[in-house]
């Protein structure tokens, strides 16, 4: 169940009507897939959740059914994920605001001679990568995409 003040991924698109939600899905709503967002308002009867992205209200009722609670651990929170597409070798892209207010990029790379999550902080490229551990900002997007980003939307 959804309260005030949780943080939501929008896991996918809602076709319109879907699952009793009494609403239509806008174009306008496509641009917030894949990223989070607060909720600021949660409409039960019409299952219309209303959230925050980036700091801006949108004003779109998104349906329960597409939002996904994220449990951050200690002022990290997960502010955009999505499966990056090419021939990079990088999987899964995710940006972490970490406790202190710095942003933090967070990868899954699958490529011929590696393969594995990396973090542009200090302390993953200093002394976490070195004794094949993960950091706390790659721990918390495993925690809540699973080890491979199996649970990131396509």
């Amino acid at each position: 169940m959804l309260k005030i003040g949780d943080i939501v991924l929008v896991e996918r698109k809602a076709e319109s009507h879907e699952r009793g939600w009494r609403n239509t899905w806008e174009k306008g709503m496509d641009s917030v897939v894949g990223k989070t967002g607060v909720v600021i308002r949660y409409n039960k009867l019409h299952r219309n959740v209303h959230i925050k992205v980036d700091g801006n209200i949108d004003g779109y009722g998104y349906p329960d059914f597409v939002l996904r609670k994220f449990k951050h651990a200690a002022g990290m929170r997960i502010t955009k994920i999505k499966r990056a597409g090419g021939r990079s070798g990088l999987k899964i892209y995710a940006e972490v605001s970490g406790a202190h207010g710095k942003n933090y990029l967070v990868g899954y790379f699958r490529r011929n001679n590696f393969r594995g999550w990396q973090c542009t902080c200090k302390n993953f490229f200093f002394d976490a990568f070195k004794k094949n551990r993960n950091c706390k900002h790659i721990k918390l997007v495993r925690a809540e995409t699973g080890r491979y980003g199996g649970g990131v939307p396509e």
